[in-house]
């Protein structure tokens, strides 16, 4: 790796841009390494296991998750008080016979509980995928989806399921599948159809929102008060990634030091991180070593948040870490002092608190009451807040790189009608969600769950007489006593 290089790179793409040096670019955003949420992962003992179970459980958050979760929780924990019920106690005088068969009987109920949930899990996973594609077809097919409320029809922008498995379909015709093209091959050609689908679904309504500044859904609209509540919301959205480029006031302090670390250490930094092997695994243990022998504690915490991002990204950090000192010098006129670059960041805060106030004073403030007319107003606002003049050092410094804030302004109306429809069609899901569960419930209350009873009536005596056949002569021992006490106060 060699560190000459990236910064001369570095410098040639900064003289090629003439940015003026007081302002050159700095780039704040991202995660602070300081943060509260990062010092606490990072001090627990277990923050592997953590890191590891966020990354393999993460199908945990769905809908199989629940039930597999409400499964192992009706299994694994129900049996244990009815097993060990303190209440159901023998009759006074009990034979010890008795009391046994009472016991026996209280472990033959308990195993009913995970067997139950062993056969609820089966059943209501395997009913998930057809219910939620039968769900799917109602409301993203035109001719279904009117018949149920505007605000749930999917048929303008299709859910992703739908779309995957259109598709699918599509490609079934051509003649295209895994066997001919390879996994790899139908994947990326898969992904690649699903990506244009739905792209053109989102382009042709922002056209249409443009147009009217109405969301038309067959013959029907999207009532304009919530309309206008979803350009408030896409608003927020840009408000808040604002809000990202700014430097929290509690961290000013902390990006002076590192500033002043970085450049103090620079020379030093060159050399022990000259010629590193480009190999994630070689290069963590590389920096492992530097990091056990280094006596300056600044440079070794340094080397330590290295360490703490994984392996195929340390490199990338090392890169940054050169380019952030080019910025801090370029930003103090390359005469660098602490006093400067704080200045250069409070300056960079103060017209990312512009641009937020006046997206602020962009959102349509009686909603109740919005016309299509307050809507076009609200956005055009929107397009004029979120433009910037690229021949100003410290806006372009500051928004160059940001996805939301742009030059060309007709770019950027593109840009925000689609993030309109996006937010269009977040709000259909979520309108879609509590029918969903609706239809969920009815299907599993008439359908699913007596199934599973019968099931369970059937399968759970053969498998007590299977794995526990004394529990089970237990039972019907139990049931003929039952029984015979029934009979004798009846006469």
């Amino acid at each position: 790796m060699k560190i000459d290089k990236i910064y001369q790179n570095y410098q040639e793409h900064n003289n090629s841009k003439r940015i003026k040096p007081n302002y050159s670019q700095v780039g704040f955003a991202g995660k602070n390494p300081n943060s509260l949420p990062d010092r606490i992962t990072n001090s627990l003992p277990g923050k592997k296991v953590l890191q590891f179970m966020q990354e393999k459980l993460s199908w945990m958050k769905g809908e199989i998750g629940g039930v597999a979760m409400t499964a192992i929780g009706t299994g694994a924990v129900a049996p244990w008080p009815i097993a060990f019920n303190p209440m159901v106690k023998p009759k006074k005088g009990a034979t010890e016979e008795e009391k046994e068969d009472l016991k026996n009987t209280k472990y033959y109920t308990a195993w009913r509980q995970p067997v139950s949930a062993v056969l609820a899990a089966i059943f209501q996973i395997g009913a998930l995928t057809p219910i939620d594609k039968f769900l799917d077809y109602l409301y993203n097919t035109p001719e279904l989806a009117k018949h149920f409320d505007v605000d749930t029809n999917q048929s303008v922008l299709n859910n992703d399921g739908f779309v995957k498995r259109k598709m699918k379909k599509e490609m079934q015709k051509d003649g295209l599948s895994k066997s001919s093209m390879g996994k790899a091959n139908y994947e990326a050609e898969l992904k690649s159809r699903i990506k244009a689908f739905q792209e053109s679904q989102i382009e042709s309504l922002a056209e249409k929102i443009k147009e009217t500044h109405k969301i038309q859904v067959g013959k029907e609209f999207i009532n304009d008060k919530k309309v206008a509540n979803i350009v408030n919301e896409q608003i927020n959205n840009y408000i808040s990634d604002a809000e990202k480029l700014k430097i929290n006031k509690e961290y000013l302090e902390f990006y002076s030091k590192r500033a002043k670390v970085l450049i103090e250490n620079e020379d030093y930094l060159k050399k022990i991180f000259e010629n590193l092997p480009e190999d994630p695994l070689k290069l963590q243990e590389k920096l492992k070593e530097l990091a056990k022998k280094e006596t300056n504690s600044d440079v070794k915490k340094l080397i330590e948040e290295i360490l703490d991002r994984s392996a195929d990204i340390q490199s990338s950090r090392i890169k940054r870490t050169f380019q952030r000192i080019n910025k801090i010098k370029h930003i103090c006129g390359k005469d660098y002092s602490p006093e400067k670059y704080m200045q250069a960041m409070m300056e960079r805060n103060g017209e990312l608190d512009n641009i937020i106030k006046n997206l602020e004073a962009c959102k349509i403030k009686d909603m109740t009451s919005a016309k299509p007319s307050d809507i076009q107003k609200a956005i055009q606002k929107a397009i004029d807040s979120c433009h910037f003049d690229g021949k100003n050092p410290l806006q372009t410094s500051i928004l160059h790189d940001a996805k939301t804030f742009g030059t060309n302004k007709e770019k950027l109306s593109t840009k925000i009608y689609k993030d309109i429809a996006k937010g269009y069609k977040k709000f259909v899901q979520k309108s879609y969600k509590s029918h969903n569960q609706i239809w969920k419930i009815a299907i599993g209350v008439c359908i699913t769950l007596p199934i599973t009873c019968n099931v369970l009536n059937w399968v759970y005596p053969r498998f007590m007489n299977w794995t526990f056949p004394e529990l089970s002569k237990s039972k019907v021992k139990q049931k003929q006593l039952e029984n015979q006490n029934q009979g004798k106060e009846v006469k």
